[in-house]
């Protein structure tokens, strides 16, 4: 008897709950191949013991890894069956669930008139809502206007989500907190809710730029909903202003160590990088990402705003080990930035910040715990031996 089949029961359901990924696959055309040539069908089609093993273990069916492109109305519903399914399989065990449904060419027609596409997405957001008090890890993506479905827009229900650890925010659908109007309401009035929350995700893409501001404010009134938030990542495509909430409250993030800001196609002013910081205080980050694009011809104009990152610091003394800023604006303030962290060992820089640092570095400007300096090849030019700002050194 082969090796694998003398393995006992407990070491093949260990083995079995590490073959799934941690993040949305790569997008299928082909239903089929993206189901059964992943966890868990492929894992139940090996033999007829293995088959025994993983239907005996709920967990294994609660992991929703999916993600397909140019689906049909036919896909969806053939998606959904299969969900139903693992659904009944997973029993009560909680869910995790990144799902990815990127219509094909004449489905968003289909869906303005309504009929079989309509009912097959609305269908699938039913049944996921369904399982909200299994929630643990969420990622729910559906590339389709938000205005012909059912759904497209989901008020999030705390006392459900006891066990939501990991939530990804994209375009469609929309989450909102309940009886909160983003315009008007106050922060301090609210208690904390999602305390098992650990990671909030923003995405979007260029479909869905429009939209970016008002999905970065959900965020962070999400965020104030986490006090337990440990990780914080907006990548996002974002060329709209955010200069119409002047009065949006500061959001205290206690628990926050790692925040990631990579936006591109940002306006000059009242950009996503600027708002996020400006109403964030993170007295526990440990490792600050920020990677910034401007639209062409307009990044001069921004520089005016260069100190928010400063200022965010100062506001938030942080214990920071770990900083990349891709950043041209911020070389003006590099050296105020740098003398704010004492703790720093790792700092990755942008080209022009690179030069920024050769320019006006100092052996005393420089963090004294610094361990490694990252930057660009393309800034190897500008590397010569000099007394004056002490980069060999260590």
């Amino acid at each position: 008897m082969a090796f694998a089949h003398r393995l006992p029961v407990e070491v093949l359901a260990l083995i079995f709950r590490v073959c799934f990924p941690s993040n949305l696959p790569e997008p299928s055309t082909d239903l089929a191949s993206a189901i059964f040539t992943s966890a868990p069908c492929n894992i139940s089609q090996v033999c007829s013991r293995w088959r025994t093993v993983a239907l005996s273990l709920p967990a294994l069916w609660a992991q929703w890894f999916v993600s397909i492109r140019n689906a049909t109305s036919r896909d969806v519903w053939k998606l959904v069956g299969i969900l139903r399914t693992w659904r009944d399989r997973s029993r009560v065990e909680p869910l995790s669930a990144f799902i990815a449904v990127a219509p094909g060419i004449g489905f968003e027609e289909q869906l303005k008139l309504g009929g079989d596409a309509k009912e097959a997405i609305e269908a699938l957001f039913d049944l996921v809502y369904e399982l909200e008090p299994r929630w643990c890890r969420m990622n729910l993506s559906i590339d389709a206007p938000s205005s012909f479905i059912r759904g497209s827009t989901r008020c999030l229900e705390p006392t459900k989500l006891t066990h939501l650890q990991e939530l990804h925010v994209s375009a469609y659908p929309r989450y909102e907190m309940p009886s909160c109007n983003i315009r008007f309401f106050a922060l301090r009035a609210t208690p904390p809710a999602f305390c098992s929350l650990r990671t909030l995700v923003l995405t979007n893409d260029k479909s869905s730029k429009m939209l970016s501001p008002s999905l970065t404010r959900q965020c962070l009134v999400i965020l104030h909903h986490a006090p337990q938030l440990e990780t914080f990542e907006v990548t996002l495509v974002s060329p709209i202003s955010d200069e119409n909430f002047p009065n949006f409250p500061v959001v205290p993030a206690p628990s926050l160590r790692r925040l990631v800001l990579d936006v591109c196609e940002q306006p000059a002013r009242g950009f996503a990088c600027k708002f996020i910081l400006d109403h964030l205080i993170a007295p526990a980050l440990e490792k600050l990402i920020i990677k910034s694009k401007h639209s062409d011809g307009i990044a001069e104009e921004a520089y005016e705003t260069c100190g928010f990152v400063s200022d965010f610091l100062s506001r938030s003394r942080p214990p920071l080990t770990e900083l990349t800023l891709c950043m041209a604006m911020t070389q003006k303030k590099l050296m105020a930035i740098l003398r704010q962290l004492p703790y720093l060992t790792v700092l990755h820089l942008g080209v022009n910040l690179f030069n920024a640092l050769l320019k006006e570095g100092s052996k005393d400007a420089l963090c004294p715990g610094l361990q490694r300096l990252k930057f660009p090849v393309s800034a190897i030019e500008y590397l010569r031996p000099s007394s004056r700002t002490g980069l060999y050194s260590g």
